[in-house]
């Protein structure tokens, strides 16, 4: 590997959280600028100032892909979402339905077809274990994406990362947890939003601005060091790539009146929750909105930058009581196809829908920069099986909420035709500023980036 190309790579990733990454340039051996759009990419957030974020929001046992997939239009951008996505219309210019992704890595392995599907959709890689028949298939095969994003993103906040869920199982297998620290290495979710709250807001106040004013120090340091590397680097490239740096240089500098300005306008602490039976059926509602409300408002403080959020595992019988649904979720999702429980696990698909329309809005209205959080961030709502009457993993529903700052080109319903979901993985690695990665999880899997998304 030549020099430069090592530099460019230690340059990003010094950037850590502010994500400041380099143009790409003729000069460091990396495909033309002029085939990206803008110049200086929107992905870096070196244009608006705010911080990448990454929030992975699932739901089990897969989808009614008749309910679920959108009518296609004469372009991508032309379609109509179905009856499930119907409660995001107001989010359809932020959005990307991916349609055709398989999670290819959870056809090998130990574990059934339930074990595989949860523990691949963030890891990509075979579990743990031996039998590859029944339900005990050991553990997660490596770390997945939340964690590997939090240490690069994240290692400056309060906390790195952190995962939760409105039911969370009392114990850590593969069937049944999606975050791993490491083969073997399960991460537990947190059910209580109380619990949620103390690692998040404990002794953080806004009123005496400390910890902004920290958060404001450290990124302007970051800048500092950043801007100093563009100097030396100047002398390095030919002509054409100065000028791109120097339209840079004047991005990090926007960032710099922006800090100065205090780009945390929208940090708020939210209350702390009232002790409540959190784990009664009735009160999941309750459980999952406080969830939300305590993810967006950390991350518009830059608490954490990388959100798990798990409204409960396919294994847990969550009955939808308040939709007067009286069969257990697991249940309905084994019976839909049979017919007498389709419209329940219809209406069920849509609550979810309507529940993470309610998240999208909350990170629309916080001010940040020139946009909002959600133009900062990117919502990744993914699930453990495509169909779960079936089992299966083939075109496994992912949705994309947010552009990561320009990266990804949102409002757009694109149909692939099994491509791998780790492309997927590599390609969240990358709107978070690690364009580093090549693989993620299983090499056997990657191809590299998913086409389409920038």
């Amino acid at each position: 590997m030549k020099r430069i190309d090592l530099y460019r790579r230690a340059f990003m990733k010094s950037a850590g959280g502010v994500s400041l990454a380099l143009p790409l340039m003729s000069s460091l051996g990396c495909r033309s600028t002029e085939a990206q759009h803008p110049e200086v990419r929107k992905a870096t957030g070196a244009l608006h100032g705010g911080p990448k974020r990454l929030i992975i929001i699932s739901t089990p046992y897969g989808t009614i892909h008749d309910e679920w997939r959108p009518t296609a239009g004469a372009s991508e951008s032309e379609f109509t979402l179905g009856r499930i996505l119907s409660p995001l219309e107001r989010h359809k210019s932020d959005m990307i339905v991916l349609d055709g992704v398989n999670k290819t890595s959870a056809s090998h392995g130990p574990g059934d077809d339930h074990n595989r599907g949860t523990a691949h959709t963030l890891t990509g890689i075979e579990n743990t274990g031996t039998d590859e028949n029944c339900c005990n298939g050991g553990g997660g095969g490596g770390e997945s994406l939340d964690i590997f994003l939090g240490g690069r993103i994240g290692a400056d906040t309060r906390r790195s990362n952190i995962v939760m869920a409105s039911r969370p199982v009392p114990y850590i297998d593969a069937g049944t947890t999606m975050t791993w620290a490491g083969p073997d290495r399960g991460v537990s979710a947190i059910g209580d939003p109380r619990e949620v709250f103390d690692l998040l807001f404990s002794d953080f106040s806004v009123a005496d601005n400390g910890e902004l004013a920290r958060i404001r120090a450290r990124r302007q340091s970051i800048l500092d060091r950043l801007a100093g590397r563009l100097d030396r680097l100047r002398g390095q490239v030919g002509r054409d790539d100065r000028e791109k740096l120097d339209r840079h240089v004047q991005a990090v500098r926007d960032v710099e009146r922006r800090l100065t300005l205090g780009g945390t306008a929208g940090c708020a602490v939210p209350g702390r929750p009232d002790a409540f039976a959190w784990d009664e059926n009735d009160n999941y509602p309750l459980v999952t909105d406080l969830h939300l409300e305590l993810a967006a408002m950390a991350v518009a403080c830059d608490l954490t930058r990388v959100v798990t959020f798990n409204f409960h595992t396919g294994l847990d019988d969550q009955r939808f009581s308040w939709l007067g649904i009286e069969a257990g979720y697991h249940e309905l999702s084994h019976g839909w196809d049979d017919g007498w429980a389709y419209d329940h696990f219809l209406n069920a698909q849509v609550w979810f829908s309507e529940q993470i329309a309610g998240f999208l809005d909350r990170l629309k209205a916080i001010p940040e920069g020139d946009g909002s959080v959600l133009d900062h961030s990117v919502v990744l709502w993914c699930s453990d099986l495509a169909n779960g009457a079936e089992h299966n993993h083939g075109s496994t529903p992912f949705v994309i909420f947010g552009s990561g700052d320009g990266y990804f080109r949102t409002g757009r319903y694109i149909r692939y035709n099994g491509v791998s979901h780790n492309d997927l993985l590599i390609s969240l690695c990358h709107v978070m500023g690690q364009e580093d990665v090549v693989t993620f999880g299983n090499p056997a899997y990657c191809s590299g980036p998913l086409s389409g998304l920038t």
